[in-house]
């Protein structure tokens, strides 16, 4: 039906007369209402009191009641997807079959998946071409794998019905709404990134993505576009305003710094200034860059990206499946004020290929998050991931089965607010979207959440610095409860604050690599497998202040900490404790400082059944107030 007028709804005067009554007609979750006298109020009309919108819904006069919404229907979207879960094909056919007899001849040309029958296992992703019968259709594509008992999903590919509406209600103050059904979206949304948007979901609403070949994209997917480069000439000092560039940009011109491959960048800047000098342009910003680029990197003018895009699921689920490089269900690149939340992702209806993410902020974004929003990843390689953010953040979120529960590339002051994880192989990464990079993230902090399973808890590496974690718990990681790992340059000024993790079944903190320097305040490790605290590097340097052991070292390790290396180490105000038999080596060290390292000990009780330390190896060994 579209959206006639949208433009004045916004606008429309109130009404001071009564023009009817309201019932609620829809019993799931959907915001449906019955207009009474018969009939829907003649064209869109704003009702007295709540400054609502009121737009049709379909022929039969229900309506959506709204605070300036519009159904999604009305934009010609169907939501008519279907699941069975007994679809057969043969390897090579074109055929398949259901023993539920679940289809019409009005499917034929609909999106479908059927689950591990495309080549090597993956879902089959093709299009409805003939209708044979109630339980047999032929379908575009021929199956790569034999399956049966697989689960179907096919329905109409709303996507282009979506991304109109996107860009009809864009910038008019009238908001989306997604009211029920299962919305297959086998067409990206969001070229050309509409904004000034919010998108209303429900909890009746499942969006299943059906997505094949590459690229920045995904079911709902804005992707910044750039003007044309000029080039780096002289080498930027981190922290400060002022990039030197080949040509010129205007003023208040929005720009993306990176280096030469576009693999590292910087959060979007604006132009405040520009000032002409040696065949040059000195463009100074209005916020620091807070990496260094060598000449020859670039700087791009966006020519669009998104901004205030708001998404409202209100637990709306996004799931189903894509094939090659497509990056993940919701994403936004080079995103200022961008919001999602209450939105839920996982498998049910098919995973999306490894190396993609549930939830994207891509290069550049600043000012924009996800806040109550689950991620159940199966195959995901982040729930959450950050690239090139800046002040960006996830707040009371949950990740599970993913390869990182969230995770910042490159990224500066960016934040994970009481968040929660389970089985993840990293619950958070500080890292470099470029493989051999130094440069890593900075000023990024986790307050809050508790984290179990995992193999690694909190992993710090290609030299990301500055960065805090505060009153965090981890329990149960196989490998660490926080790892620095040496992956081309030392993480600097990192700190543990409260931090308390049990369980582990390697290390709670294992510092390894050269040049590292962490600070721990309070911090509890019980029960670890290995040590508690293990340094294994040279010129590190590791400060704890306030440091609980509790039966750390029980399958062999060492005991509370292991120092291993010309590393210098200060231990302030520690309980050492073990409580039970280990077993592996037999006995228990609370402290095994070795390999030239240097040790100082302040104000530590021991209780143990063992040697309390085992000093070898030249040690400078200084400690006072030990009991």
């Amino acid at each position: 039906m579209g959206y006639p007028n949208v433009a004045a709804l916004a606008t429309q005067p109130a009404i001071t007369a009564p023009i009817g009554t309201l019932a609620e007609t829809d019993a799931n979750g959907g915001d449906l209402w019955s207009w009474s006298p018969t009939g829907s109020p003649a064209g869109k009309v704003t009702t007295p009191g709540n400054g609502g919108v009121w737009s049709y819904h379909d022929s039969n006069a229900v309506t959506a009641l709204m605070n300036v919404r519009a159904s999604i229907f009305a934009g010609g979207a169907k939501l008519d997807g279907q699941v069975v879960t007994d679809g057969a094909i043969v390897l090579g056919s074109f055929k398949l079959a259901n023993a539920s007899n679940p289809y019409t001849a009005a499917d034929v040309g609909k999106s479908i998946k059927v689950a591990g029958a495309g080549a090597g296992g993956i879902d089959l992703v093709t299009t409805i071409s003939a209708f044979g019968s109630a339980g047999s259709i032929t379908l575009a594509a021929a199956a790569g794998t034999g399956v049966s008992g697989a689960q179907v999903v096919w329905g109409t590919d709303d996507g282009p019905a979506i991304q109109a509406a996107f860009v009809a209600l864009a910038n008019t103050g009238v908001a989306p709404l997604f009211d029920y059904g299962i919305c297959v979206v086998a067409t990206p949304v969001g070229a050309g990134n509409p904004s000034h948007l919010t998108i209303w979901g429900t909890p009746s609403v499942t969006i299943c993505q059906m997505l094949t070949g590459a690229g920045n994209t995904g079911a709902f997917y804005w992707v910044q576009t750039y003007g044309a480069a000029q080039a780096i000439t002289s080498i930027n000092t981190p922290g400060t305003r002022v990039v030197q560039t080949f040509g010129a940009f205007a003023l208040g011109a929005r720009i993306f710094v990176t280096d030469s491959t576009s693999s590292i960048g910087s959060a979007y800047t604006v132009v405040n200034a520009v000032a002409a000098g040696g065949g040059n342009f000195n463009l100074t910003l209005d916020r620091p860059v807070n990496t260094q680029f060598a000449i020859g990197g670039l700087v791009y003018p966006l020519a669009s990206y998104p901004q205030n895009v708001t998404i409202r699921g209100y637990g709306m689920r996004f799931t189903g499946t894509s094939q090659g490089n497509v990056e993940g269900y919701i994403g936004f690149g080079a995103a200022y004020r961008c919001f999602v939340y209450d939105v839920v992702a996982d498998g049910s209806m098919g995973a999306i290929s490894v190396g993609a993410f549930a939830f994207n902020l891509d290069k550049g974004s600043v000012e924009s998050s996800y806040a109550n929003c689950r991620v159940d990843g199966a195959s995901i390689f982040s729930g959450h991931e950050f690239i090139a953010c800046e002040r960006c953040e996830s707040r009371q979120c949950q990740t599970s089965n993913c390869g990182s529960g969230y995770l910042f590339a490159d990224s500066f002051d960016c934040a994970v607010f009481h968040c929660d994880g389970y089985s993840n192989i990293n619950d958070i990464v500080w890292g470099s979207d470029l493989v051999g990079s130094a440069v890593g993230s900075t000023r990024c902090n986790v307050t809050g959440g508790n984290f179990e399973g995992s193999t690694y808890g909190a992993n710090f590496a290609y030299g990301s610095s500055y960065n805090t974690i505060t009153a965090t718990d981890w329990s149960y990681t196989s490998s660490a409860g926080v790892f620095i790992q040496n992956n081309n340059g030392p993480c600097v000024g990192n700190q543990l604050q409260g931090v308390t993790i049990t369980g582990s079944g390697g290390n709670g903190v294992f510092v390894s690599g050269n040049g590292h320097q962490l600070t721990c305040a309070n911090l509890t490790v019980a029960r670890s497998a290995s040590d508690g605290v293990n340094v294994s590097g040279n010129t590190c340097r590791v400060t704890v202040d306030g440091y609980t052991s509790i039966d750390c070292g029980i399958s062999g390790g060492h005991g509370a900490m292991l120092i291993n290396g010309t590393s210098d180490v200060i231990l302030k105000r520690g309980t050492f404790q073990n409580t039970v038999p280990f077993g592996g080596s037999g006995y228990w060290e609370a402290i095994v400082p070795q390999g030239g390292c240097t040790l100082s000990v302040d104000d530590v009780v021991f209780a143990m059944t063992a040697a309390a330390v085992a000093a070898n190896n030249g040690i400078a060994f200084q400690a006072t107030d030990v009991s």
